[in-house]
C-alpha cells in the first residue's frame, strides 16, 4: 500500500497513531497500535480527512486537532496558492466514537505555507513549523 508524510504520535494512554497520506493527494489515514505490545500489531488503516499532508496534534484529553496542506486564496503579496487549515477529529475507539474529522477552517494563518508540523512544549506553549 501507499503511504507518504508519515507522522508517528504517542496518545496520553500510550497507544501510538501513525498518520500519513494513503494517496498522491490525501486522504490522511491512521493506523494505531497499543502500548501493550510494543507497537508490533497495527490497527487497519481509517481515512480520517479527505485533506493532504497531516500535522497531527493529540491532546491529553484524546482529542486531536488536524493541520494539513490545503489551497486558499491568500492576500497580496503571495507566491502561491498553498495554505494550512486544521480540524477537530475524534479518533474513535473508547465510549464507541468512531474516527473522522468535522468541517475544517482554511486558512488558519494568512500566508503561504504547506506540510506542517506542530507539537505543544512543556510549557504548554503551541509551535507549528
Amino acid at each position: 500500500t501507499y503511504g507518504h508524510n508519515p507522522s508517528l504520535h504517542a496518545s496520553a494512554d500510550g497507544s501510538w497513531h501513525l498518520f500519513y497520506i494513503s494517496g498522491w493527494s490525501g486522504p490522511i489515514s491512521v493506523r494505531t497500535a497499543s502500548r501493550l505490545d510494543n507497537g508490533t500489531s497495527w490497527s487497519e488503516p481509517t481515512v480520517v480527512s479527505p485533506h493532504e499532508n497531516p500535522g497531527p496534534l493529540l491532546h491529553a484529553n484524546g482529542s486531536l486537532t488536524l493541520l494539513y496542506r490545503s489551497s486558499a486564496e491568500l492576500p497580496a503579496p503571495s507566491c502561491s496558492a498553498e495554505s494550512i487549515g486544521a480540524q477537530q477529529c475524534e479518533l474513535g475507539g473508547a465510549e464507541g466514537k468512531r474516527a473522522g474529522c468535522g468541517p475544517g477552517r482554511n486558512p488558519v494563518i494568512a500566508h503561504t505555507a504547506e506540510d506542517p508540523s506542530a507539537f505543544v512544549d512543556r510549557r504548554g506553549h503551541y509551535h507549528m513549523l
